[in-house]
């Protein structure tokens, strides 16, 4: 698997139209996030959930950490000693769990119908997660679309486009998901980054395109 990232804060015009244009060939589903507005009946599951996942994501990066040479471990954090690197990564996950753990005093009044208004947009399903595909922390709800060129439109303008407006709703942070069921793309609209991973052969095809980009 090949994992890149833009090279570039500004992707615009007929280069933004080729990316879209490649991100629709290769996806089932565009997924939009906006941010969460209605009571959580099981706001606590989701909560345990969310941080019992930082705790097995840091118990997974802890063992790769233990595992890389020297030279692995300055391309990966940027530091020159393993325990600099697990200090750090302990330090992020106590902040993330923290931060996480503030959702428990949340309280909402509205009832949203985002699903139900935008059945015509091709809306599948709404999903209520924390933290975006690209942004934490916040509560969101991440919108699946079937992926199609008129909802993508502004995306083929700037791909970094936010918000991203229709059917009286704003959303940001685009991502794409493939017909296995793998979310391959993401976009941060905020930090006007996006995140991709593409197998040897996708990517031969993508290198065609000529998009500026930079390996991770």
């Amino acid at each position: 698997m090949i994992h890149i990232a833009n090279a570039t804060d500004s992707i615009r015009g007929d280069t933004a139209k080729k990316l879209i244009d490649f991100c629709l060939n290769n996806s089932k589903y565009m997924i939009l996030a906006r941010k969460h507005r209605e009571e959580i009946p099981d706001l606590d599951t989701l909560i345990d959930s969310a941080i019992a996942k930082e705790k097995q994501y840091l118990r997974e990066y802890t063992v790769k950490i233990e595992k890389m040479d020297d030279c692995e471990l300055r391309h990966e954090t940027g530091l020159r000693s393993k325990n600099a690197a697990l200090k750090q990564i302990n330090e992020s996950t106590r902040e993330r769990i923290r931060m996480i753990e503030e959702y428990r005093r949340l309280k909402y009044e509205e009832r949203d119908r985002v699903v139900e208004d935008l059945t015509a947009y091709g809306i599948v399903k709404k999903l209520i997660t924390i933290g975006s595909l690209a942004t934490f922390p916040g509560i969101f709800d991440l919108c699946y679309f079937k992926a199609s060129e008129d909802l993508t439109r502004p995306l083929a303008e700037d791909v970094f486009s936010y918000p991203i407006s229709f059917g009286g709703y704003d959303f940001e942070d685009a991502a794409f998901e493939d017909v296995q069921g793998k979310v391959w793309m993401t976009i941060c609209s905020h930090k006007r980054s996006f995140d991709m991973r593409l197998t040897d052969e996708k990517y031969k095809i993508f290198e065609n395109l000529r998009i500026c980009h930079t390996m991770i």
